[in-house]
């Protein structure tokens, strides 16, 4: 049976997922895993006003003119500085904190000196050029959510706020391709084809640590023992293939015989055939066995999963406007691909195995049968991992949380596997 798309997306919702193990990493290892708790900035960065630039530190004049300052202090590593007055300056470094009476930078470039006096080419206003205290985050801000995926750009900041260490979700993901017709690499077997879904879906699930486990035939009895030796080594369990109602599609038959199916497919074409299963409390993505279904299935059910599993959600959902019209004359809702640059969605070529249409494809989107779309309609899709640099429509990005009175320190094609009907 199949149920809604909506439908479907409840299920998993509603679904109590066990957390993975924690595990330690250093900053460096930690890049690309999923962070297990929410990281708050302990202090405000930077912690007091310092000098964006290289120059000098000064107390401006009142008056919006041009006027010399007279340098009070040659030596920039002097400590004993005593506060600017008015006219006065020191040479600063970019990132040094303002010495006491600065309220200015005026850029090296901007000015000349002629002995004790330095001449500027321009006004010099109050704030000019300094960045002030918590300007590139401040304390209590959300430098990371539980479950968010953790990047370079985290980085700095974490180390900027004295974070040496993360805790990372321990995430194991198995992949078991299905078909008596796959082949694994080395082999050339005759009448056997490549499997070429498999990496695909492995890079999809980068964050995790990712099995792919030798293929299955077309036999309920040998997926059962392959699923049964993964489910307990796997946070998620997916396998590719067997996944239409054809007599050799078994894997559905293997499931419900181990499990409980949670939903059998979704009402739209592509995806259809995408199941969702529990085996001894652990999810199983069962994705169909072809490119383009695989992939659009892996994003909609398997990214949703590890979302419950991690505590956040992963997919990425914006609206763009169609560019031409889609007139979608199937019997379901279907699945098309697009190519969104400046906040126009381009329809790619339909179809379950269209290799060439991925390549070029950075969103995807589920569009309402018995309705032609007119160029301009608004349509609500979905990013592909890897492929946000192919348009130009940035994706939703979540205002930063901030926590009231926080604790914080001050100072201091087809692979073969199934049916080509999806």
């Amino acid at each position: 049976m199949l149920v809604r798309l909506e439908a479907a997306r409840r299920i998993i919702e509603r679904t109590r997922l066990r957390r993975p193990r924690v595990v330690p990493r250093t900053l460096v290892e930690a890049v690309g895993g999923l962070a297990a708790r929410e990281i708050q900035a302990r202090r405000d960065i930077p912690e007091a006003d310092v000098s964006a630039m290289d120059g000098f530190a000064v107390r401006a004049y009142r008056a919006d003119r041009p006027r010399p300052y007279l340098l009070c202090e040659a030596d920039p590593r002097s400590r004993a500085i005593r506060p600017l007055q008015e006219g006065q300056a020191i040479p600063i470094a970019t990132g040094a904190r303002l010495p006491p009476g600065a309220n200015a930078i005026v850029r090296i470039e901007a000015t000349r000196s002629e002995g004790e006096l330095l001449r500027t080419h321009e006004p010099v206003r109050p704030g000019q050029d300094v960045m002030p205290r918590g300007e590139s985050i401040r304390c209590g801000e959300t430098i990371l959510e539980r479950g968010e995926r953790i990047d370079p750009y985290h980085l700095g900041a974490l180390l900027a706020d004295g974070v040496r260490s993360l805790p990372v979700y321990d995430l194991r993901v198995g992949i078991i391709p299905v078909g008596d017709e796959i082949r694994g690499s080395g082999t050339t077997l005759r009448g056997t084809v490549p499997d070429l879904i498999s990496p695909v879906i492995a890079r999809l699930f980068e964050f995790a640590n990712v099995r792919i486990l030798p293929s299955v035939k077309d036999n309920s009895d040998r997926l059962r023992r392959a699923i049964a030796r993964e489910i307990r080594r796997s946070e998620l369990l997916v396998t590719i293939g067997g996944a239409s109602v054809g007599r050799r599609d078994v894997t559905k038959k293997a499931l419900s015989e181990m499990g409980e199916i949670l939903f059998e497919g979704v009402q739209a074409n592509v995806i259809k055939r995408g199941a969702v299963a529990l085996v001894e409390g652990t999810p199983v993505l069962v994705l169909p066995g072809q490119i383009v279904s695989a992939v659009t299935t892996t994003h909609e059910h398997g990214l949703h999963l590890v979302g419950r599993i991690a505590g956040r959600e992963l997919r990425r959902f914006d609206r763009a406007k169609l560019s031409e019209a889609v007139t979608v004359d199937h019997r379901m809702d279907s699945t098309y691909l697009f190519r969104v640059h400046d906040g126009q969605a381009d329809p790619l070529p339909w179809g379950v195995a269209r290799m060439n249409a991925l390549l070029h494809a950075n969103a995807f989107g589920v569009l309402e049968r018995g309705r032609r779309w007119a160029a301009g309609d608004e349509v609500e899709l979905q990013w592909l991992e890897h492929a946000g640099t192919r348009g130009t429509l940035a994706p939703s990005v979540r205002r930063p949380n901030l926590t009231p009175e926080p604790r914080c320190s001050r100072g201091a094609p087809s692979s073969g596997t199934g049916s080509p009907s999806s």
